[in-house]
């Protein structure tokens, strides 16, 4: 399925079955996430966390690996001040290992799943056909859900190439008015691998000497960009 974004969006989400199209096995582009969440809790009371970050993003399926270089700042009334992070993530689903890392640590932990291809499944619904931009660029929306997901999908891609546009999925709450809303935008897409060496682990991978507080913080970012990155 595609879950490359509303913006990796507009493009896809791991899928078993039959589908409309896949994106290319090897690309670069730039995204945009937003991630927004609501809570309304028994007392009354209203929590709400906002995330944006941008990401550079390398996706090889043929290696089976993928690379992100983010820039990440959270809002939320839980906190005194905006959560600024950088980091860089390299999905190995060769080893199975995932690099979270920055200039000053790196945390690994398990993938635990193999890399699928990012497809459009083959029971979406069409909702637009037109064209975008100067250059008058065709654009195709869909929307879907799959199996397993409480997510509802709706994505954007170039149907000639199956590359993303946007993408947007929506998930409610047992909590009336609390739920999940996340975004993706899909800029200066290029086919291939430009530098490969983005998806070799840095030095500091082998020795992690970070102190607990740095981890703590940049752990709560990416926990919350887990389900955007999740398939890249």
């Amino acid at each position: 399925m595609l879950v490359l974004a509303t913006v990796f969006l507009a493009v896809c989400v791991p899928y078993s079955h039959g589908s409309i199209c896949c994106t290319p096995d090897q690309f670069e582009a730039f995204f945009i996430f937003d991630d927004a969440n609501v809570f309304i809790d028994a007392n009354a009371g209203t929590a709400y966390s906002y995330i944006n970050s941008t990401a550079q993003v390398s996706y090889d399926y043929t290696r089976r690996v993928s690379y992100l270089d983010v820039s990440s700042v959270e809002l939320t009334p839980l906190v005194p001040q905006p959560i600024v992070t950088q980091y860089k993530i390299i999905n190995d689903y060769v080893k199975g290992i995932q690099y979270q890392f920055s200039d000053v640590h790196c945390d690994k932990t398990n993938i635990g799943t193999t890399m699928q291809q990012l497809c459009i499944p083959d029971n979406a619904i069409q909702l637009t056909n037109g064209f975008i931009g100067k250059n008058q660029t065709q654009v195709v929306t869909y929307q879907y859900t799959y199996p397993g997901s409480p997510y509802t999908y709706t994505t954007t891609i170039n149907p000639k190439a199956c590359l993303p546009v946007a993408q947007i999925y929506l998930s409610g709450d047992v909590v009336p008015d609390s739920g999940t809303m996340n975004s993706m935008l899909v800029s200066d897409i290029s086919l291939g691998i430009k530098d490969t060496s983005v998806f070799i682990p840095p030095k500091i991978c082998l020795n992690d000497k970070s102190s607990r507080i740095e981890k703590l913080q940049l752990n709560r970012v990416m926990s919350r960009l887990h389900k955007l990155t999740r398939y890249f």
